[in-house]
């Protein structure tokens, strides 16, 4: 990926009896040689599923939520690299932006998928996550035209209705865009299902194509050398790259 960085995987178990709960959890590895940033990253996304376990363990031994379950439940999680670009003056600077997603290997949920997701976007140099507030000249402007991109999405607007809940769930704040991705098609953002209310099914998803963004980005920033990445003559190939990864 950029930033002569590397994604490998790492696979990890573990059991909690009282709440009837095992995970089998495949961890991204990122490694980023001379530089520190590889190791926080992977500590931070390793930190991001154990906390999602901790909240099932704490679910599954509520009292108010009802009994532990009578079978074992199973999470698995997985991982993909959705993009990574970079800048051409700085080979040791750049971006990854990783999807997980968590499941249950059992009935009734094994074949519905994934139960949820988190997406998560690193700088490969310092190691810090990126924030949707961090892309932007105007993070303003950026979130508004967001917030109007995703009531218009049929897979968003069927969801935000009074009778799940009193908001859209898609207000131009910050923290109703936190799970986005740089994709070729254009900025993807996944939201949470509680986000628009109890009744939400799946991971609702939508795109705001380049175009409707461009005039707001940062210079000789994250998605400025995305937008380069996808531009140059080395595009093609770099993507072919990043797709032979995102089965880790």
């Amino acid at each position: 990926i950029a930033g002569n960085a590397t994604v490998a995987t790492k696979q990890r178990t573990g059991t909690d009896k009282a709440a009837n709960l095992q995970w089998d959890v495949f961890d991204p590895q990122v490694a980023t040689p001379g530089r520190t940033a590889g190791g926080r990253i992977t500590s931070a996304i390793a930190a991001v599923v154990d906390s999602r376990v901790a909240e099932l363990k704490a679910e599954f031994t509520d009292p108010q939520n009802g009994l532990v379950p009578e079978h074992t439940v199973t999470l698995v999680t997985s991982f993909a690299v959705i993009s990574s670009a970079g800048p051409k003056s700085d080979p040791s600077a750049g971006f990854v932006s990783i999807r997980i997603q968590y499941s249950f290997n059992n009935p009734p949920w094994a074949d519905e998928g994934p139960q949820y997701i988190d997406v998560l976007v690193y700088d490969l140099k310092t190691g810090n996550r990126i924030s949707i507030s961090d892309l932007f000249t105007s993070t303003t402007t950026a979130l508004q035209r967001l917030d109007k991109a995703a009531g218009a999405n049929p897979s968003i607007a069927q969801w935000s209705s009074p009778q799940y809940t009193t908001t859209t769930g898609h207000e131009p704040k910050p923290e109703n865009f936190a799970m986005w991705a740089p994709t070729r098609s254009g900025l993807e953002t996944t939201v949470g299902g509680l986000q628009l209310g109890s009744e939400v099914s799946g991971t609702p998803a939508f795109t705001v194509p380049w175009s409707q963004l461009s005039d707001l980005f940062k210079p000789n920033s994250y998605l400025a050398w995305y937008a380069d990445a996808l531009s140059s003559s080395r595009s093609e190939e770099h993507t072919s790259e990043l797709q032979s990864l995102t089965n880790l």
